[in-house]
């Protein structure tokens, strides 16, 4: 499990696309209606997220070592 200052600090290093599409995300907001809403494919806001999420786990890997 990841902490919020870990979690918060990778995300306030996203550009702006990327923080409008991790938010809602984590909002609930689905795959679909996130790329609808800021007018992106619906592969580019997949790999955003997987990208993030990839991020995430190297995080947790590095601070678990």
């Amino acid at each position: 499990m990841i902490d919020i200052e870990t979690f918060t600090h990778i995300f306030l290093l996203l550009n702006d696309t990327d923080k409008a599409i991790i938010k809602k995300y984590i909002e609930g907001y689905s795959i679909k209606n996130i790329a609808q809403d800021l007018h992106l494919s619906h592969t580019f806001v997949c790999e955003r997220i997987y990208q993030f999420q990839l991020n995430l786990e190297k995080n947790i890997t590095s601070i678990s070592k």
